[in-house]
């Protein structure tokens, strides 16, 4: 394992443990639901880290739109 793989596993790891304990409160989703959306956060997170062609730490979101309609 290189050295960038076993960091990125790590953070995956903490994150994930800091996550177990938050509390939902009203209008948030369901904790096991953010659970899912950490682990796949941090997985892709792993495989830009893992990615020789990938600067990750330069990867960031510039804006995101909602454009979803639900039409009866």
């Amino acid at each position: 394992m290189t050295t960038r793989h076993i960091l990125a596993v790590t953070a995956a790891v903490l994150v994930l443990a800091t996550a177990s304990g938050c509390a939902v409160t009203r209008g948030q989703e369901p904790v096991g639901a953010h659970l899912d959306d950490t682990a796949i956060t941090a997985a892709v997170k792993a495989r830009f880290v893992d990615n020789k062609t990938v600067d990750a730490s330069a990867i960031g979101v510039v804006a995101v739109k909602n454009e979803i309609a639900v039409r009866p």
